[in-house]
């Protein structure tokens, strides 16, 4: 399945080999990525964040930064069939104060990744605020603030695992311009070690798996790879 995503609706194309591809449905927002967790598709696309709490509370509406009292709703949609498609949340209200908006229309700026594939019918995002957003029915979510168990202040990668260690590669400021990296590893989910990693890998770099390989690319195209997460060879 690929999204073609357009500047206020995404199309969906499917197909039987990879060769051929077919327009299935079309989506009335930007979609960020779809899953399906056994039973039904969603699509994300991002979400709004506001500093006032709804007067009345919203599915996937909640605190994802208690410090600054800021508030986000997702914006996700459903499907049974890939055709027909319903709006789970992320419509926007009028008694909310949105945090960015452009000639008083609110803009999306709520950002979060897949963090691991799809588990038992789990779907578990990560957001930009150090919080993990997990469903069981992929369309109602909840927040989990996990800032105290990964220390991870900067842009991170999803959850990877290789061999027996999950691990999260996460970036950290040094000096200005300067950006490294630091892995993140634990065997249970739940009790992580970090790691600083070599000063020579790419500046602000991003991880990235690829079977068994990880691929780690940053600042003047330069490429990484690693079997392990700690040793690391240049390719370019």
């Amino acid at each position: 399945m690929l999204a073609k995503a357009f500047s206020d609706r995404s199309k969906l194309f499917t197909s039987s080999n990879g060769m051929d591809w077919y327009e299935k449905a079309e989506i009335p927002l930007n979609i960020y990525f779809i899953t399906w967790n056994g039973k039904i598709y969603s699509a994300f696309g991002g979400g709004y964040t506001f500093y006032t709490k709804s007067k009345t509370h919203s599915k996937n509406q909640f605190i994802v930064d208690a410090d600054k009292k800021r508030y986000a709703e997702m914006i996700v949609y459903s499907s049974k069939d890939l055709q027909n498609w319903t709006m789970q949340s992320g419509n926007v209200k009028s008694d909310l104060r949105y945090s960015f908006a452009v000639n008083d229309v609110p803009r999306n700026n709520y950002s979060y990744q897949l963090e691991k594939p799809v588990t038992d019918g789990i779907v578990t995002l990560f957001d930009d605020f150090g919080n993990r957003l997990p469903s069981k029915n992929g369309t109602t979510f909840t927040v989990q603030n996990i800032k105290k168990t990964l220390d991870t202040n900067y842009s991170r990668s999803p959850m990877l695992k290789i061999g027996k260690n999950y691990m999260i590669f996460a970036q950290y400021w040094f000096s200005p311009g300067v950006v490294r990296s630091k892995v993140l590893t634990s065997t249970d989910q739940v009790h992580w070690k970090t790691t600083n990693l070599d000063k020579s890998l790419p500046n602000a770099m991003s991880v990235i798996q690829a079977g068994s390989k990880l691929i780690g690319y940053g600042d003047g195209s330069n490429v990484v790879i690693s079997n392990d997460g700690f040793h690391w060879t240049k390719i370019r």
